[in-house]
């Protein structure tokens, strides 16, 4: 009688335990459902200063100007000709742009006088940045049309002139970012008026700015 009593209540007890057994496993999985919800993500809203957007394309304006410059002007078998006062320093430019997680598209227009010479230029530059983040390093280079206006020696020619540069961008805040870039340019004109005579303009220049990001 007693195997009996004993045999029974096994029978019973094993479908109540594999029945506990689920139930418990249903709750784990609710509770680590309910936790998995509940976890709190870092967003751009809770912490600006940690939040970067790597994968949309963003526009950006930007504002430079030249802090130092080194600018030579060279002028070929011209003597009477005499513009080596133009360099860089103070020269202004404004940017507009595009840039991805790693590469940056500006097209870059700036103009300079100095005592009745003009010198301009519509640059476009790439720059690669191995590493986006609230500090940026990056690596460019840059090709332009240049064109100068020499009154008084009847000078007015065009060219194209190319470089490179490399800097920093910082991050002030989301949209708001500052830059510091050293950069390498030369341009050559040839003067129609003139046999065998060109202007070469060339040298190094550090340039600082601010910028918006849209």
């Amino acid at each position: 009688m007693k195997k009996f009593l004993l045999s029974c209540l096994l029978i019973f007890a094993l479908p109540c335990t594999v029945m506990a057994e689920e139930t418990q496993s249903q709750e784990n999985e609710t509770t680590q459902i309910e936790v998995e919800e509940n976890i709190i993500v870092p967003d751009e809203y809770m912490y600006p200063e940690l939040y970067i957007n790597p994968t949309n394309e963003q526009l950006f304006i930007e504002y430079n100007i030249a802090l130092y410059s080194n600018t030579e002007v060279e002028i070929t078998d011209m003597d009477d000709i005499d513009i080596t006062q133009l360099n860089s320093d103070g020269r202004m430019s404004l940017s507009v742009g595009i840039e991805t997680e790693s590469v940056r598209f500006a097209v870059s227009p700036s103009f300079q006088t100095e005592e009745n010479v003009e010198l301009g230029s519509i640059d476009l530059s790439l720059d690669f940045m191995p590493k986006r983040d609230r500090v940026s390093p990056f690596l460019g280079i840059h090709v332009g049309f240049n064109w100068i206006d020499a009154e008084d020696y009847d000078i007015s020619e065009t060219a194209m002139g190319y470089g490179m540069h490399a800097g920093i961008l910082y991050d002030i805040a989301d949209n708001l970012f500052f830059k510091l870039a050293l950069g390498f340019s030369v341009v050559e004109f040839e003067l129609d008026d003139y046999d065998d005579v060109n202007i070469e303009i060339s040298g190094f220049n550090i340039t600082t700015g601010f910028g918006f990001r849209f």
